[in-house]
């Protein structure tokens, strides 16, 4: 059973909130899911299991088998 979940506001700039847009659209997830990934990095807490750790160690991998041609 997970935790209830709080709300949590913070102001940004606008490229900062577009940024974060377009990286949820190209992720196909909710911005807020981005917002969480990056605090979550950021206090080095969680699995990892995100949709965005996982896009992170995929592209690292991609980018290791390239060096290896």
């Amino acid at each position: 059973m997970s935790s209830p979940k709080v709300m949590v506001g913070c102001r940004v700039n606008p490229e900062i909130k577009a940024q974060i847009e377009q990286l949820a659209a190209a992720s196909d997830i909710q911005p807020s899911a981005v917002i969480h990934s990056a605090i979550v990095q950021y206090l080095g807490i969680g699995s990892g299991d995100d949709p965005l750790s996982r896009i992170a160690r995929l592209e690292q991998e991609v980018s290791q088998l390239k060096r290896l041609k």
